[in-house]
């Protein structure tokens, strides 16, 4: 029975012993996520020295730290008219998406601002409507773009935000194709 009892205190001082808590340099238990949050994003941007109306939005995971990582989507509403071979039929398309990561600054202010960064790809086009309707695609090619943006941001209640700011859209190898933006933002989730 001795014998019996001393591995038993044995087993709980060894369970004891492997229970406390190690030290990292990285810290310890990782990030912490804070929320989650999806915006509405219009864009108005120029192609080519014509006027570029973008809608999409992104979204992801908030952490403690006030980073998010996420994904986003942005697609051009205005196709712009491009003369291909005389056909004036013809229009431009561009579509990007991406990778998402965003830094909120003073978050808990009524006024702060907002930092993100997209880098992904841009699917471009040329496309010709057909006259009983539909179209066709004429080309179409991807490239590398990242679009850095600095927002303000005012907190209307606890989860909804609306914010204004500018950026710049790269697309690479495409200099017609890059231009600065200015942003309008609906921000929805838990912050």
């Amino acid at each position: 029975m001795k014998a019996f009892y001393l591995f038993l205190t044995g087993l709980t001082i060894a369970c004891n012993a492997s229970a406390q808590s190690v030290e990292t340099i990285f810290g310890n238990g990782g990030p912490k996520v804070r929320g989650a949050y999806g915006v509405a994003v219009q864009k108005f941007s120029s192609i080519d020295g014509q006027f570029a109306n973008f809608l999409g939005g992104y979204g992801g995971v908030m952490f403690e730290n006030g980073v998010m990582v996420g994904a986003g989507a942005f697609t051009l509403l205005n196709g712009q008219s491009i003369d291909i071979e005389n056909d004036p039929d013809t229009y431009r398309t561009l579509t990007y998406t991406g990778l998402m990561a965003e830094r909120t600054f003073h978050s808990a202010k009524a006024i702060h601002t907002t930092a993100n960064l997209l880098i992904g790809a841009a699917f471009i086009g040329e496309q010709n409507r057909l006259l009983g309707g539909g179209t066709y695609s004429i080309s179409s090619r991807g490239a590398f773009v990242a679009e850095p943006t600095v927002n303000v941001e005012v907190n209307l209640t606890r989860w909804f935000r609306a914010g204004a700011g500018v950026g710049y859209r790269w697309v690479a190898d495409k200099g017609n194709y890059s231009a600065p933006s200015v942003t309008l933002s609906l921000k929805f989730g838990k912050f």
